[in-house]
């Protein structure tokens, strides 16, 4: 097979699977796998602040609620 370019050229390696652009697809997928399985652990633990932090003032609220003098 004759190549005339260096496009035709990885053209032609990428289609057998072997050209480094193919390395670095597998590699780039498994880093987006990665970073999307943080991602999801950062959404869980910042629900969970916050759902605690909601939790927290409807205790202030509560507390204030039946601390009132009953005058006021």
């Amino acid at each position: 097979m004759a190549v005339t370019s260096v496009s035709s050229l990885r053209h032609e390696l990428d289609s057998d699977g072997c050209a480094y652009g193919q390395v670095s697809r597998e590699r780039i997928s498994h880093v987006i796998e990665q970073i999307e399985s943080v991602d999801h652990k950062v959404n869980y633990v910042l629900a969970a602040v916050g759902l605690q932090l909601l939790g927290f003032m409807l205790g202030v609220v509560m507390f204030l609620l039946y601390h009132m003098p009953a005058g006021t």
